[in-house]
């Protein structure tokens, strides 16, 4: 599965390699960034100033899967992020 979409964000590719692509596809913005790795771990953290198309250097990221968890004005998405090499 290249594409994780739902009706208020894509998120490209996943499994990702180097980078990690995410679209909005709201106009609520889209305020945080984290990622944790399975461990609870926090291992990535941005914050956003509204940006449309996101990208995310993950090539300090060990192979695995991680949570990528989705900051809005009002909302938190979480999706499962695979990072591979």
């Amino acid at each position: 599965n290249l594409t994780e979409n739902n009706e208020e964000v894509i998120i490209y590719p996943n499994p990702a390699n180097q980078q990690l692509f995410i679209q909005l596809q709201t106009i609520e913005p889209l305020v945080k960034v984290e990622m944790f790795d399975v461990f609870g771990k926090m291992v990535f953290n941005k914050s956003i100033n509204n940006e449309q198309i996101v990208e995310l250097n993950l090539g300090n990221l060990s192979k695995g899967v991680y949570l990528l968890q989705l900051t809005l004005q009002n909302k938190l998405l979480e999706k499962k992020v695979v990072v591979s090499r």
